[in-house]
């Protein structure tokens, strides 16, 4: 009997961690139904990049989403979920290209596409689900389809985050929420 209190207690945090997270992803679902846009604005930052923020809200969750936009090979997209309390969470979708410190050879990918949500269940403890795939060079917008619809068939890798990765989020959160 004594080896089965572990077990149960270990089944328990799976189960209460799975039910917060389960609730998150209802709001994803939801956002593209529900929300409505309470604010819309469009700019350019100091380095030029086109930045279109759209601001949202639904029972109580606003959305905060921001388009970052420069030249064809870099884009970003970063949607923050927030009740009156607390970020819940950041879903960022990002085409960036990869630097080498050398010449690049021609096998070698151009850039990536990452995806990533971090869901925070309190200011110091949350989950992280990331992935990745690389783009190579010819038609660019040939390729990012197929690596998008190749990234799609990745599973995410998933990692525990704590309360550095919530400040990070929320110092970005409040620099775009300022426009």
């Amino acid at each position: 009997m004594k080896k089965l209190v572990p077990i149960f207690i270990a089944a328990f945090l799976i189960s209460c961690q799975t039910h917060w997270k389960t609730d998150y992803d209802k709001i994803l679902e939801k956002s593209n139904e529900d929300f409505s846009v309470v604010e819309q604005a469009d700019t350019l930052d100091a380095s030029n990049n086109r930045i279109t923020i759209y601001s949202y809200e639904s029972d109580g969750v606003s959305k905060l989403e921001v388009n970052t936009n420069k030249h064809n090979l870099y884009y970003n997209e970063t949607e923050y979920y927030r009740n009156d309390s607390l970020i819940l969470i950041e879903k960022v979708t990002e085409r960036s290209p990869i630097v080498y410190e050398r010449q690049r050879e021609k096998s070698e990918p151009v850039g990536e596409i990452i995806e990533r949500i971090s869901y925070f269940r309190n200011k110091k403890n949350g989950i992280e689900k990331s992935r990745r795939v690389k783009f190579y060079s010819g038609d660019i917008d040939d390729d990012l389809k197929k690596q998008n619809e190749e990234l799609q068939k990745i599973d995410f890798e998933i990692k525990e985050i704590g309360e550095k990765e919530y400040q990070h989020t929320q110092q970005m959160y409040e620099q775009f929420s300022k426009y």
